[in-house]
C-alpha cells in the first residue's frame, strides 16, 4: 500500500492489482506461492480490507496465471460465501 502512496502523490493512478503472478509458479528461488485457500485468506484478510479502505477504487483480480486452472479458483473464490469474494472484481488471466 506504500507504494500506492507514494505513487499517487505523483499523479500515478492504479487501476489493479494481483496478489501475486502466477502464483502456481514452482519458483527454484525464494517466492511466494498461492493456492485458493491461501490467496484467498490474504485477499479476505489482508490485501482487500486494506485497499478499500485506503484505495477503494482500486480493483483486486484473483489468479494472475493462465487459464486452465481459472475455473477452480473462481469456484472457490468467487463463491459468494467466500470472505474474500466481496474485494474481488475479476481475474487476470
Amino acid at each position: 500500500v506504500y507504494h500506492f502512496l507514494s505513487d499517487a502523490n505523483h499523479g500515478i493512478d492504479f487501476y489493479g492489482v494481483t496478489p501475486q503472478n502466477e502464483p502456481e509458479f514452482p519458483a527454484p528461488w525464494d517466492a511466494c506461492a498461492y493456492d485458493p485457500a491461501s490467496e484467498g485468506d490474504f485477499i479476505a484478510n489482508h490485501l482487500g480490507p486494506t485497499l478499500a479502505k485506503s484505495h477503494p477504487d482500486t480493483k483486486i483480480l484473483m489468479f494472475d496465471h493462465n487459464k486452465d486452472h481459472v475455473v477452480q479458483w473462481a469456484r472457490m473464490l468467487l463463491d459468494s460465501d467466500h470472505p474474500a469474494s466481496k474485494y474481488i472484481d475479476g481475474s487476470a488471466i
